[in-house]
């Protein structure tokens, strides 16, 4: 198999590195695949620059994962793996695009951890609560690759520990090792720190330690890093305990003198050259428990606390020494079920207006994957028109379409009673002003059958009308349902095991317009999985009908308290 190397205009990062040559290591060939630095994919169609154009609205950590995706799928075959670093999550359409593929036509997606902004917020800040925009959508689709990838390589215990308390599982990967006996112990005076002053370097932990053993001398970068939490640098920060250190701190790009040992505190990043080439040469280093060094240099000596490196300063091994990682691969099991979603039922709520509805029942009958039953309800029209245009599809397609009456009682009811009534094994509700792109029912199907644990599959939305561009969000999660509903339409392909848990629009909930988001939480809250379909294969039309426009703000604020209700007993991972 090829194994290829997603390189893009920042270039392969230093964790990347260090795990490539674990896997030269296990026998793979490395070929690289090179990302054009900006725009779209060379040679792109004209769907794929339209798609975007569409996309001016959407945060650029989004924009980027689309680009790779688009990329590495171009300059790959199926059964390639292609690693790619988790840096903004731009991996994360393709890991999610290739999740959705039948086996055969799938990249195999390996992640590269230790880059990504939500590993370094939950080492540093323990939590990603309060970020803005941009950073929250590089998260959002950080945690997408994780999930959805093939394997998540890990270089350090740090890294593997964090993605756990989220429910991601995470292989430990460690390069060339260095078989030097386990060392502790002063040796001397000067103490060197590398990497920049900040909180993710823990460099107030190694100040209070090194201020704690008398006659040691400590030698820290002259590098400050914006941590991006505290206002002013750690090194400012840190003025107290400089004064304390007085005389014995100095800055430096490397010690003056050789350093009587080194130690390492990031836990993400791997050990530079120079603590290499020190360590080569007989020099302890210190490396904080979990990180990439300590997976590197097994037997160096580890420490968590700032007791435990004083002891060590000292010349004493911490109380507990860490556990030794087993290497073992991980693969991400999803059951397929390739019998799921083969009877497709869609229905179509309709009231007073069939102005855009033979565009819409046009664009289910086209589809790839021909639908097993139409259903469509006139919601009590009382109206000439709408008996019609009804009698004239049912004319039109007999062995297709059937046709249901209901007094006026609001859309969530005739969307109960257009589920209840379906044959299918799987089912589709879509607005009479909407348009599914030919292949909606098949890739969604598709998805739905590689992973048994989802219940339902939705796609991106595009808007058409008074309002255009995609709307390209996230899969629905708990974390994510909290926020927002991030299935813009109602169009999503359902399993009917939603319909035989018990599981319903609620009546009320149509006139607060959140009434599909209280739907898709419920979902969550019985215990069940949303998919995506990283495309827009839906066209939402937006005009001054609908329920947008018709919603206020305090409507909005009380329909999203309803709407998140299911999902206020769910267990919630870190983060």
């Amino acid at each position: 198999m090829r194994l290829l190397v997603v390189s893009t205009s920042e270039g392969d990062t230093a964790n990347q590195l260090i795990a490539l040559e674990d896997l030269v290591g296990r026998g793979h060939t490395i070929e690289s695949l090179d990302i054009p630095s900006s725009g779209l994919p060379r040679r792109a169609g004209r769907s794929a620059k339209r798609t975007g154009r569409a996309f001016k609205y959407t945060p650029e950590p989004l924009i980027e994962s689309w680009r790779v995706a688009q990329n590495v799928h171009r300059g790959s075959g199926p059964g390639d793996v292609v690693v790619v670093s988790d840096r903004e999550g731009i991996g994360g359409i393709l890991a999610l695009d290739e999740a959705t593929r039948p086996q055969g036509e799938r990249r195999r997606i390996w992640t590269i951890a230790g880059d990504g902004l939500f590993l370094r917020l939950m080492l540093i800040a323990g939590t990603t609560d309060g970020v803005d925009e941009f950073d929250r959508s590089a998260i959002d689709w950080e945690l997408v690759q994780y999930r959805y990838s093939e394997h998540v390589l890990a270089t350090s215990r740090a890294a593997v520990d964090v993605l756990s308390a989220a429910g991601i599982s995470a292989e430990l990967l460690t390069g060339p090792r260095n078989p030097h006996d386990r060392e502790t112990g002063s040796h001397g005076t000067r103490v060197w720190a590398p990497g920049s002053v900040s909180r993710r370097n823990r460099s107030g932990d190694v100040m209070r330690a090194v201020a704690s053993v008398p006659d040691l001398e400590l030698t820290v970068s002259k590098s400050d890093v914006d941590d991006r939490i505290w206002s002013g640098s750690t090194w400012d920060a840190l003025s107290g305990i400089r004064s304390i250190l007085g005389e014995r701190l100095e800055r430096g790009d490397r010690p003056s003198e050789r350093p009587s040992c080194v130690v390492v505190a990031d836990a993400l990043v791997p050990p530079d050259g120079p603590t290499t080439e020190w360590r080569s040469s007989g020099i302890p280093v210190l490396a904080v428990a979990g990180s990439v060094a300590s997976a590197m240099w097994p037997e160096a000596a580890t420490w968590r606390t700032t007791d435990d490196l004083v002891a060590l300063l000292r010349g004493r091994l911490p109380d507990s020494s860490p556990s030794t990682v087993s290497l073992s691969p991980h693969l991400i099991s999803r059951t397929v079920d390739e019998q799921r979603a083969r009877r497709v039922s869609v229905g179509v709520p309709i009231f007073g207006s069939t102005d855009y509805l033979d565009e819409c029942i046009n664009s289910i009958m086209e589809q790839s994957q021909v639908p097993h039953e139409v259903l469509l309800i006139d919601d009590g029209s009382l109206s000439a028109n709408v008996d019609a245009a009804l009698s004239a599809w049912t004319v039109r397609e007999p062995e297709m379409i059937r046709v249901l009456q209901q007094s006026n009682r609001g859309v969530c009811v005739a969307r109960n009673r257009m589920i209840e009534s379906m044959t299918g094994d799987a089912f589709l509700l879509i607005d009479q002003d909407d348009v599914l792109e030919v292949d909606f029912i098949q890739r969604t199907a598709e998805a739905l059958r590689q992973d048994n644990s989802l219940w339902a599959v939705a796609a991106w939305t595009e808007f058409f009308g008074d309002y255009e561009g995609i709307e390209a969000k996230p899969p629905f999660d708990r974390r994510v349902g909290l926020r927002e509903n991030p299935i813009v339409s109602t169009a999503a392909l359902v399993d009917m095991r939603v319909r035989d848990e018990g599981i319903h629009y609620e009546p009320d909930m149509a006139f607060l317009y959140c009434e599909d988001w209280h739907y898709w939480s419920q979902i969550i809250g019985a215990g069940g999985q949303m998919g995506l379909v990283p495309k827009p294969l839906i066209r939402h039309r937006v005009h001054q009908a609908s329920g947008g426009f018709q919603r206020t703000e305090l409507a909005h604020r009380i329909g999203k308290a309803r709407a998140i209700e299911p999902l206020l007993s769910c267990p919630s991972p870190p983060g």
